[in-house]
């Protein structure tokens, strides 16, 4: 029972996480931490201590990839001062809050999936002028939008 609530939690946050990254272009930190903490209760709940090691590997994985688009900014932009031009705080703090909700397999097909329908979408809604004047891309929004759903086939196809 605490699973659904938790799950249930973890969709209205998200559900959350977009309308913030879709109006104002930014994600305010209490809905970063509220998010962290419904995934870390529900693995708690659900699986104990045995997902920290995927939640490792995760986040390597994420460091890795981190590391490769810093060297990409820096060669791109002239410097890693600029790389704030290039991905929000907000949108490395949601993925790595992500991460922290899958198995590294599931993770790896979440982060790829997700892109790809953020690239898609991007494009979509930016001949639509839907963006405004902005410039800025919600990449948390847009992968929150996909997590939803996953998470949620995740977590069925668990019980």
């Amino acid at each position: 029972m605490i699973q659904y609530i938790l799950v249930a939690g973890i969709c209205l946050t998200l559900a959350w996480t977009t309308y913030q990254d879709f109006t104002n272009r930014t994600i305010r930190a209490d809905t970063l931490i509220i998010f962290m903490v419904f995934v870390l209760a529900y693995n708690w709940a659900t699986y104990g201590s045995v997902v920290f090691f995927d939640q490792a590997l995760s986040l390597a994985f994420l460091s890795m990839v981190g590391s490769i688009a810093l060297i990409y900014v820096r060669y791109r932009m002239g410097s890693f001062l600029n790389w704030n031009k290039a991905i929000g705080l907000g949108d490395i703090f949601f993925i790595m809050i992500a991460a922290l909700g899958f198995c590294f397999s599931q993770f790896l097909l979440w982060f790829n999936l997700s892109l790809l329908f953020s690239l898609f979408l991007h494009f979509l809604l930016r001949r639509k002028a839907f963006y405004g004047s902005s410039q800025l891309i919600p990449l948390a929004g847009l992968q929150a939008i996909t997590l939803v759903p996953f998470y949620g086939f995740e977590r069925l196809c668990d019980y």
